[in-house]
Order: C-alpha cells, then structure tokens, then sequence
C-alpha cells in the first residue's frame, strides 16, 4: 500500500513488511495504545498549558543547518515558540517500556533549530538564539513520563563532534562513490542485533546481505 493514496486512513504494521500476518489481538493491542496515548496526552495539564500559552506551534517541520560543510536535517515532532520566552521542542515517543534516554535526538534539534535559516512563518522576533536557551522535552505517551533535557554549552561541543564523526564515517563507506554505484553489502550492519528488530531498513539490508 502507497502511503499516499490512503491519506489518513493510513496505518503500518511492520510484520506485514515481511509477509507475516497481523493478528486481531495484535490490532486489539495496538488500538489500546492508541486509546492510551491519548488519554495520557491529555492528561499533561502542565505541558498542555505550555502549548496553548505558546504564540505559534509547529509540527514536523524539517529544518537544516550546515555543520562544516556537512549539510545536517532534522525534523522536530512539535516546535513551540513563544514571545517572552525561548522555544520549546517536544518529542514524543510511544514505547510500552520507555527506558531508553533521547537526549542526543533532542538536542541535535535544537542545535537545528537556532543554526537553521528561520522559516517564513517562523515569528518576526525570532532570529536564533543560544541552543542552550531552548527547553526540550520528551513526553512517553504510553508510560505517561515526561523527561526534560538540559544542555549547557560543552554539550554542544560533544554533539558536533558526533556529526562530524558520523558524516565522516558516511563519506568514508561512500569512498567517492555515487549512491548509484553501492550496494547495501557496501556498508556495514549494526554492531548490536536487538537494533535490527525495529529498523524500517532490515528488509533492503537483508535482501542486500543475501
């Protein structure tokens, strides 16, 4: 199914990617966690009110910023900005477990957010700022947590220095080579195997490795 011609109706289901079926109780399942984010989201008072005091809120919007020459995109869930005071990215997550830290995720965000060019309809005060400044928040819509994220200025040292590192990496498989020229065999897999069980990739990966 083209994602597109279903519009809103669209769901996935990754099972399905692999020609496994998808069971009622699975589609029981995932409809309660739908009924639970939900429920949760609307329970954040707090968050809530910081969303409906903000002047504008924008959802996936992707922002790129160039690092080195290294051209660096991301897509934020939800950019809050406010007039009296710096912007706020939330991040949500849907993990039954939740035990994982995004940290790095949201502050490359906000890295994003303060070196980007501003969009048109981003407001007219709004001319960058201190990536330390920016509030970052990560909600757990099925554990019901939120976890908020400080980044103070050697952070943003650190997080570079992972970009570089890991465009250098890209560039070092790519070896000169246009994207038309590889193949999947090209690169090399994850060092850890749990990694595989939810990558969007493990299909063309597999097929790739043989």
């Amino acid at each position: 199914m083209v994602p597109s011609k279903a519009g809103q109706s669209f769901a996935a289901f990754l099972p399905l990617e692999f020609g496994e079926p998808v069971t009622d109780a699975d589609l029981d399942r995932a409809w309660a966690e739908v009924e639970q984010a939900i429920r949760n989201l609307f329970g954040m008072t707090a968050l809530l009110g910081q969303l409906r005091a903000a002047t504008l809120c924008i959802a996936q919007r992707p922002l790129t910023f160039d690092h080195g020459g290294i051209s660096v995109r991301a897509v934020p869930d939800l950019v809050a900005f406010y007039d009296d005071r710096p912007p706020l990215i939330v991040d949500w997550k849907v993990h039954a477990f939740g035990t994982k830290d995004y940290w790095l995720q949201l502050v490359t965000y906000a890295l994003a957010l303060t070196r980007c060019k501003p969009h048109r309809d981003f407001p007219a005060g709004f001319r960058g700022c201190d990536p330390t400044a920016i509030r970052l928040t990560e909600v757990q819509l099925l554990t019901n947590r939120l976890r908020e994220h400080t980044l103070e200025e050697e952070d943003v040292g650190e997080v570079e220095d992972l970009i570089t590192d890991s465009a250098s990496r890209m560039s070092l498989a790519l070896d000169g080579r246009k994207l038309a020229q590889t193949e999947a065999a090209d690169f090399p897999v994850t060092s850890y195997p749990e990694n595989c069980q939810g990558c969007p990739f493990r299909r063309p990966c597999w097929e790739g490795n043989g």
